[in-house]
């Protein structure tokens, strides 16, 4: 039996998330991925992704595995599933890796980015991000974000539904950066991102050891009330302590993507 795992790329904005669920809800990414799958190798495969991104959620580098006894090449895997996936899932490489690898379990860190508009976007950049068009308060947000950083139980920026067994996670890395300091962007994975067409846009990234459900939504929804001066950056200190606070709404799925995923034997 030969344990692969994909490394995709999708724009979610036509599909109901990562999971597969029944049908009368839409389509996801994994059921598309999973019936690509089966006409390729002959028999069903269960897919195990790293992250389960929500609904209107984008990856740049999901990772998922599956098994098969199927002698099919890697590289012609790869191939095989992009003529037949639609435009706007892609499979950027498979590779067989170790029976016991598995893409959520495996993985050390994920890393999100959130980019945020601060003005009028162009048109066909709004499925990418969240258009704000007011201006922020930049020092305070990247005041806040520090607070984050270390362990903490984030249950309070987080949406019921998880069925993780603890809402304890640790943030190795938490920054708010001015969109025009990526000088990466146009080179990362080979792409030029429509994200490059953003005047004064805003970009969240955060590395943690794993997220809970729609935590980071929660955490750029809290940062965007910090950069329009209605809590302190010290706010999501307290938050995070278990003290009350006001409840708002996470940001919009279309800002959000997958960014990376480190493994310790792969990356």
């Amino acid at each position: 039996m030969r344990n692969i795992v994909l490394t995709t790329q999708y724009d979610g904005t036509n599909y109901i998330g990562w999971q597969r669920q029944p049908l009368h809800r839409g389509v996801s990414i994994q059921q598309t991925l999973e019936q690509a799958l089966e006409r390729v190798l002959g028999h069903e495969a269960a897919l195990w992704a790293a992250g389960r991104t929500d609904a209107g959620v984008h990856a740049l580098a999901q990772w998922a595995n599956f098994s098969t006894t199927n002698a099919i090449p890697c590289q012609n895997l790869a191939a095989a599933l992009n003529h037949i996936l639609p435009s706007d899932i892609k499979i950027t490489q498979a590779q067989e890796v170790p029976a016991a690898f598995h893409a959520r379990r495996s993985a050390v860190e994920k890393t999100y980015r959130y980019l945020i508009a601060r003005e009028k976007a162009p048109l066909f950049t709004r499925r990418y991000l969240w258009e704000l068009g007011e201006e922020l308060d930049v020092a305070a947000m990247k005041e806040a974000v520090g607070y984050l950083l270390g362990e903490h139980d984030f249950f309070a920026m987080s949406s019921r539904g998880s069925s993780a067994q603890t809402s304890v996670r640790t943030i190795i890395s938490a920054q708010v950066l001015e969109l025009a300091s990526l000088t990466d962007l146009s080179s990362e994975a080979g792409l030029v991102l429509p994200w490059q067409q953003i005047a004064g846009g805003l970009v969240i990234e955060i590395t943690a050891n794993g997220f809970l459900y729609k935590m980071m939504r929660h955490i750029t929804a809290r940062l965007v009330e910090v950069g329009r001066g209605r809590e302190a950056p010290s706010s999501l200190a307290g938050i995070l302590r278990g003290e009350a606070a006001a409840q708002i709404d996470p940001a919009p799925p279309q800002g959000l993507t997958l960014w990376h995923i480190k493994y310790e034997s792969f990356s």
